[in-house]
């Protein structure tokens, strides 16, 4: 199995706070995708968009990362089309305070999906105002995340014409073996309002179905608000 990554090296112009990192990365990540008229339009939709990123690194100890220095952010994606906007003719693209000076593809082979770590704090909107925690219980957690990353696999054979209609989808077994919770919850500021988010591990099952779906997972981001936030970024064993 081969895991493809973006590595996006940026320069800042000031200094940043490690909470507020993630909303500039979606821009600048907007802007490099709204180069396509097709990606643009579909910045609208309320669909999945199938990708993911990763917070600056290296990280800063005191939680600011620092004007004048240069990191890096990791993005995955399904779609070959988000990974050449990425890739290709970024250099010199900025919001102000976070400039591309460029950018590498990375590729892991693994013989197998075994754990998957989230680093970045997970969200699952279950209202307007409220959203899925522990405290729904394990199975419930479990659940909406599986019944999430089968939306974003619809999405995605739907998008290729791999099927015509999302029939079947649904009654797969769910591909976590077991959810284990960190000790404390997270936060993620977004728009001025700090979210609680979740993070765990996840133990994937085997079989060649969860191993496919547990990729999938990896590709785009558990939860929602992967491309906006930046929420739901993993790692991998």
């Amino acid at each position: 199995m081969k895991i493809e990554e973006i590595l996006v090296r940026v320069q800042l112009e000031e200094d940043i706070y490690y909470q507020e990192v993630n909303e500039k990365i979606a821009k600048l990540s907007q802007l490099a995708l709204h180069k396509s008229e097709k990606m643009k339009k579909s910045h609208y939709d309320r669909t999945a968009k199938l990708y993911t990123f990763s917070a600056l690194l290296p990280t800063e100890r005191d939680g600011f990362y620092k004007s004048g220095k240069e990191y890096f952010f990791k993005v995955r994606t399904l779609l070959k089309e988000v990974k050449k906007l990425f890739l290709y003719s970024n250099e010199g693209l900025s919001i102000g305070s976070m400039v591309i000076t460029g950018t590498e593809l990375r590729r892991t082979e693994i013989d197998s999906i075994d754990k998957i770590i989230v680093k970045s704090g997970v969200l699952y909107n279950i209202s307007k105002k409220d959203y899925l925690t522990r405290d729904n219980g394990s199975i419930t957690y479990a659940d909406a995340l599986h019944r999430n990353i089968l939306k974003k696999e619809k999405t995605y054979k739907l998008g290729l014409n791999e099927i015509e209609s999302v029939e079947g989808f649904e009654g797969r077994p769910n591909f976590i073996k077991d959810i284990i919770f960190r000790e404390k919850k997270s936060q993620i500021l977004y728009k001025g309002v700090r979210l609680v988010a979740e993070k765990f591990t996840l133990i994937v099952k085997q079989d060649e179905v969860s191993q496919w779906l547990a990729y999938v997972a990896i590709m785009t981001g558990l939860g929602q608000k992967n491309s906006s936030m930046g929420a739901g970024f993993v790692d991998f064993y």
